[in-house]
């Protein structure tokens, strides 16, 4: 299935959703066994397949996603179900962050005051 714009899906649907800049939103009964590639997704319902969003996926009430999830933002209401993995796109626009000093302090042998251990 193809399309443009916006899409709500409320039903059962087998197959591949593709849309180029759209919005699909999937309802709290909908049950869908597919590979997605869209803009923007929002879940309420049961998806089974991969997630591929350009934009960002939100997993809302009661969803349930069994699949990886390929997204720039990803949002998440407690007491939904996840069982997959998430992986950002890659994008010239992604921050990368630097950890490399925080564990260089935490592997650093503690310095010595001079004090000596009380020998009583």
């Amino acid at each position: 299935m193809a399309f443009s714009g916006e899409l709500q899906l409320h039903g059962r649907l087998e197959g591949t959703i593709e849309s180029e800049g759209g919005t699909l939103t999937i309802g709290e009964e909908a049950m869908i066994k597919a590979e997605i590639k869209v803009n923007d997704v929002l879940i309420y319902g049961k998806v089974q397949g991969n997630v591929y969003a350009t934009g960002r996926v939100e997993l809302r009430g009661k969803a349930e996603v069994y699949g990886d999830l390929h997204c720039n933002r990803l949002a998440m209401d407690d007491g939904v179900v996840f069982v997959g993995k998430s992986n950002a796109l890659s994008g010239k626009n992604q921050p990368t962050s630097d950890f490399s000093k925080m564990f260089t302090r935490l592997g650093a042998a503690p310095k010595s005051n001079g004090a000596k251990p009380n020998s009583d």
